[in-house]
């Protein structure tokens, strides 16, 4: 009877640990943040940029938009800690990167004493200069280019904020955006910002192509449309970052929108849902919709996962453009500015999200250990009586830089009880299991032969 009784317990404690293993979980957690304060507007802290460096992240801070305007540049390891950190006087850092262990940054042009109202609507020419710094965030080469035309000023914010690097480095170029009038050029430069040449735009074939050369998600989109004749596709998908036989797209599903396609009436509702693909040697690994995000921005492959901007569904696109023209209509500017962190497994599947009610996250940079993002909070009350296009001049806003990292929780089986007459009962047992499920099998082969 006591055999029997350890037995049972022996197979309990078998069972037990069997069914209470962990499956391997991985999750993304709060590694560091860094508060930056930003005396500005929302258009001034999307210009604040970080980077990947060496062991670490540089961040660039831009301070204000003004007469005295400057840029706070703030090496960290990826332990949080300051390693280096600089004010870079009379600089609008706008743009960074890292190119061949330097960095290179593109700073805007500073008022100098012109009226503000002047600076925003002005044709003015404007100066704006690429610099070059070295590890210990010195500015070791200057030049300068051309970029004169005010409405064309938002581009750079822009461009930073849907996941595109405003510094190109093709060919072993440096290569900027600049603007004459209503004319685009591209300006190289040599990696020591000498030899400069710069190339007017326009919309003819072969400056199409040469911009796609640098700017690669230009080339994406004007295939679509030459694959569509002209018109908008009923989706799109453009390349977001290739690494190595992988290539992850961002997209967006238009399908059930009046306004791009052709077969409904324009005055139909348009609803967005955000697509993503994933491909491997160009063969297709997973290709999906997800309703609650009319964009998927900024993706990354991140070791086994891919982690994007999520831009919240704001449901019919016609709606919402008409109670924004409505001056009577009240507009929540909490259901507009919506973002969150997704992080999606290499099946397309929603993992993780992280999100914060009154902060916006832009921009996903990664790193050995996870990724950094850029959080930004508002101060929504600021809005109640402002109209929507006076938004990004308002002056409420500071963010954060804040690293998540990849934490791994190991499969897990319960120690046996440490009592050792327990231990030794658990132990006995299992073998006699086994002995008897041997003795058992032969046995029942030895009497099956008897019978034969």
């Amino acid at each position: 009877m006591k055999k029997v009784k350890n037995l049972l317990i022996a197979v309990l404690f078998l069972i037990i640990s069997i069914t209470t293993v962990n499956a391997k979980n991985d999750i993304f957690e709060l590694g560091w943040g860094k508060d930056l304060i930003t005396d500005g507007s929302i258009l001034e802290v999307g210009y604040s940029k970080k980077i990947q460096y060496k062991d670490g992240y540089v961040v660039s801070n831009i301070t204000s938009f003004s007469e005295d305007a400057d840029t706070k540049i703030t090496y960290y390891n990826n332990n949080g800690d300051v390693v280096k950190e600089k004010i870079l006087s009379d600089k609008n850092i706008i743009s960074i990167k890292e190119y061949k262990g330097n960095i290179y940054a593109v700073s805007s042009w500073v008022m100098s004493g012109a009226d503000s109202d002047v600076y925003l609507t002005a044709n003015i020419e404007q100066e704006w200069e690429l610099l070059k710094l070295n590890e210990d965030l010195e500015i070791i080469e200057t030049a300068k280019y051309v970029f004169y035309d005010s409405e064309l000023f938002f581009v750079p914010f822009l461009v930073n904020n849907i996941g595109i690097d405003y510094i190109s480095t093709v060919d072993d170029k440096i290569t900027v955006l600049g603007a004459h009038g209503g004319t685009l050029a591209l300006n190289h430069f040599d990696v020591d910002l000498k030899n400069q040449e710069e190339k007017m735009l326009s919309f003819t074939e072969e400056n199409v192509k040469e911009v796609a050369k640098y700017y690669p998600i230009v080339s994406e989109y004007l295939k679509l449309m030459e694959e569509n004749d002209g018109n908008a596709p009923q989706k799109i998908s453009i390349l977001s970052e290739t690494k190595n036989n992988l290539k992850v797209y961002n997209g967006a599903d238009l399908s059930k929108c009046g306004m791009f396609n052709y077969e409904i009436d324009a005055n139909d509702p348009c609803y967005i849902n955000s697509t993503m693909k994933l491909t491997s040697d160009n063969n297709v690994v997973f290709e999906k919709n997800y309703e609650d995000y009319i964009l998927l921005i900024d993706a990354k492959i991140i070791g086994n996962h891919i982690v994007a901007i999520g831009v919240k569904n704001v449901g019919d696109i016609i709606n919402l453009i008409t109670e924004i023209g409505n001056e009577e209509e009240k507009i929540d500017i909490n259901s507009l500015l919506k973002t969150e962190v997704v992080v999606l497994n290499m099946a397309g599947e929603i993992v993780q999200t992280i999100n914060d009610e009154d902060s916006l996250y832009l921009g996903i940079t990664p790193s050995s250990e996870g990724f950094a993002v850029n959080k930004l909070a508002i101060d929504l009350s600021v809005f109640e009586d402002t109209k929507v296009e006076d938004i990004l001049l308002e002056r409420p806003t500071n963010y954060s830089v804040e690293i998540y990292n990849l934490k791994v929780e190991e499969p897990s089986i319960p120690e046996v009880p440490e009592n050792p007459e327990t231990k030794d009962i658990a132990l006995i047992g299992v073998g006699i299991a086994l002995l008897l499920g041997l003795g058992l099998t032969l046995f029942n082969y030895k009497k099956i032969n008897s019978l034969r």
